[in-house]
């Protein structure tokens, strides 16, 4: 039944790109993206994104083949009609296949594959150059990627998503000699926004550099509720991108309310920084607050005429994530090689997570990740 499920997800979606590819000729060569006529423009993107990931808990290493979920391999369709020159109608199709998410696999299962396409957007909007931008579906809420700005050209092979290189991973507690059931995911998070949730969003036209973007949840029974401010400028030499948001999480039971941004700064010479944190107020009785900081250093040099290399080192600390009085700290390093007219990236990140628990003795967990991604 799972296979067959997942032949009729590949039909349906492989029918969805062969019709627009039909009625639109330019969309079938290989070399032609974009196809224009009149007032509709439609693009078809996509990406894969894989990686070799090796993780060592102190006990046992093993090798993963996994798809990256930092950027996670995608396919999509974008469709828009111009109406006049300050106004806009569109919409928007992604959907993700991933094979072992790099999230995803653990000591005991190194084949996590899903067998079907996730929807990841599903949207339509109006958008208008005077009053902003109004969007219906299934997409990300106003605070989605609100701490994950990173102009450190290295979110590809790590960022503050920390858990996206090696989350299934479970801790390995020398006081019991076995392997535990908490891993990476539960206790390393970045606090970041609603994610891609069905919703209503509007966001503000930029001015002077600032936006502001207001959604609100309808799914499953949620009520979430999200707002959200940003910034885009380069002032001088600097460019700086930064974001906070704020998510009432209505009448969930385990939460709410989070506080939580990320503020990132490229010099013209490369050098660049990044900070995110963020606060998690727990609604479950006798839970302490959940809070998290994170720095990244990096620099961007022109080594190859094939396109930019970027370096990067971050440290990250979180405390109560996963239970009361759980202290977690990451380090990692990373590089990113762009090979510009290949549209590829290869990109190497090393990534070491510890966590102190009382009554636990884990081991530190050593993850190494190598890969490309392909981009089109």
């Amino acid at each position: 039944m799972k296979c067959l499920y997942a032949k009729k997800n590949v039909v349906h979606l492989s029918l969805i790109i062969m019709v627009v590819a039909l009625s639109v000729p330019s969309l079938a060569t290989a070399d032609v993206k974009v196809f224009e006529k009149d007032n509709l423009s439609v693009k078809l993107y996509g990406q894969v994104n894989r990686a070799i990931l090796y993780a060592n808990d102190g006990n046992n290493d093993n090798f993963y083949n996994v798809d990256n979920d930092n950027s996670s391999t995608r396919i999509g369709i974008k469709a828009a009609v111009k109406v006049n020159k300050t106004f806009t109608v569109g919409s928007r199709m992604e959907y993700e296949y991933q094979s072992n998410p790099s999230n995803k696999v653990w000591q005991d299962e190194t084949n996590t594959s899903d067998d079907k396409f996730d929807k990841r957007i599903l949207d339509i909007y109006l958008q208008s150059e005077k009053y902003g931008k109004l969007t219906l579906g299934h997409g990300s809420t106003a605070s989605d990627s609100s701490t994950e700005i990173d102009l450190s050209g290295t979110k590809v092979a790590t960022y503050v998503r920390v858990s996206a290189m090696a989350g299934g991973i479970h801790f390995y507690d020398d006081a019991t000699k076995s392997l535990s059931d908490v891993n990476i995911n539960s206790v390393f998070n970045n606090l970041d926004g609603d994610a891609r949730k069905d919703r209503i969003r509007y966001d503000t036209p930029s001015l002077a550099g600032f936006s502001l973007a207001v959604s609100t949840v309808f799914e499953n029974g949620d009520d979430d509720r999200d707002i959200a401010l940003r910034y885009k400028k380069k002032l001088g030499t600097v460019k700086v991108s930064g974001g906070i948001s704020y998510v009432d999480f209505g009448s969930s039971a385990s939460k709410k309310n989070q506080l939580s941004g990320s503020l990132s700064f490229l010099m013209d010479n490369g050098f660049n920084v990044t900070i995110a944190g963020g606060n998690l107020n727990h609604e479950s009785a006798g839970r302490d607050d959940a809070n998290y900081y994170y720095g990244k250093i990096g620099y961007i040099a022109h080594i190859f005429s094939l396109g930019t290399t970027a370096f990067a080192a971050d440290y990250g600390k979180y405390k109560n994530m996963g239970t009361n009085d759980d202290d977690a700290d990451t380090v990692g390093v990373m590089a990113v090689q762009k090979f510009k007219e290949w549209n590829t990236e290869l990109y190497l990140a090393y990534r070491n997570y510890k966590l102190d628990r009382v009554g636990t003795n884990y081991d530190n967990i050593d993850a190494v990740m190598a890969g490309f991604r392909f981009k089109f």
